[in-house]
């Protein structure tokens, strides 16, 4: 069902700019106040492609359908970085929720299957689409059109987030400790916000709901990180006080 092209316009503004300010906080609290360990620079970098996916997108609305090469020649530049930067989220996600999930990284092979060779195929792809049209194309009025392989992409990166989920819902099942399980659910909960847009987005065609939806995911990630991080002590990562008492109090409740 299209959407009023006026009120997608207003909508889609306003709901960037809110998007794009609270993502902003939720990279700067990354960086402010966790380590910089391999974990944490996973998440801001995912974080920063979201920002940029999120940028990108309001540019594009900004710009679509006004004249001038000038204009032209910016449609492609953030179409590109959009798409560009959504594979860096499904694919930064997959190396950052593995190793969440089993405790290490990804091995040189799994990398170069799961990460390096799909990027090099969809950045191809990606980086021709303003000769082939593949992603997306422009019009003679520089309106924006999404492209032959604009939804098979789609499809691929949310397999690639919805196999995360999957797999942290799995390996949930077999978890006995209650801050283990909430995390795997933190997890295999990133996909969820961000396939309800998307069938929405299907649904209303000229709403731009995928993306601004992934922000719920990733300040519910933040939120379950920082009830983590009250949890255990700063210095040795062992639980402290707190935790234990939480985990008596379960106890009782279970007798």
């Amino acid at each position: 069902m299209p959407v009023d092209r006026a009120a997608a316009f207003t909508y889609n503004v306003g709901i960037g700019l809110f998007s794009c300010s609270v993502t902003l906080i939720i990279w700067f609290f990354w960086k402010r106040n966790f380590a910089d360990t391999q974990e944490f620079r996973l998440l801001r970098q995912i974080n920063g492609a979201i920002f940029l996916v999120l940028l990108s997108d309001l540019s594009i609305w900004i710009l679509d359908g006004r004249d001038g090469v000038v204009v032209r020649v910016l449609m492609h530049g953030f179409n590109i970085i959009f798409f560009l930067m959504s594979v860096m989220v499904a694919l930064g996600w997959l190396k950052y929720a593995w190793f969440r999930i089993f405790g290490r990284s990804l091995s040189k092979k799994q990398e170069i299957f799961f990460i390096r060779i799909p990027f090099a195929v969809l950045g191809v792809i990606i980086l021709t689409s303003p000769i082939t049209g593949w992603s997306y194309y422009l019009d003679q009025a520089n309106v924006y059109h999404r492209g032959a392989f604009a939804v098979p992409q789609y499809l691929i990166l949310q397999a690639y987030l919805l196999g995360v989920s999957v797999t942290a819902l799995t390996k949930r099942r077999k978890e006995v400790n209650i801050d283990r399980r909430g995390e795997l659910f933190a997890v295999a909960f990133f996909a969820v916000p961000p396939f309800i847009g998307g069938l929405v987005q299907t649904a209303f065609y000229g709403l731009s709901l995928v993306w601004p939806s992934a922000v719920i995911s990733s300040l519910l990630l933040l939120l379950t990180q920082a009830g983590q991080a009250i949890s255990q002590d700063s210095t040795t990562g062992l639980n402290n006080r707190r935790s234990l008492d939480k985990h008596l109090s379960l106890y009782k409740e279970d007798q």
